[in-house]
């Protein structure tokens, strides 16, 4: 069982993994850094999308926006 030091070196990496697919506007990076038994909370409401709805999602998100890093 890895120590609490490794646990968070781990999310670290993770949540910089994240970041970087946002910025750069990379939907299908994103996504696949999501976990198998990913929930969506959104306005108040709570889903399962699956990898593909998520993609699409994020596809149409990126196109309409741009991020000033």
């Amino acid at each position: 069982m890895p120590d609490e030091r490794d646990a968070v070196a781990e999310l670290a990496d993770l949540q910089a993994r994240q970041r970087e697919a946002h910025l750069c506007a990379d939907a299908s990076g994103l996504v696949a850094l999501f976990a198998d038994d990913f929930v969506s909370v959104q306005d108040g409401d709570i889903s399962r999308p699956s990898r593909p709805d998520s993609l699409r999602r994020f596809e149409r998100y990126f196109a309409r926006v741009s991020f000033i890093a």
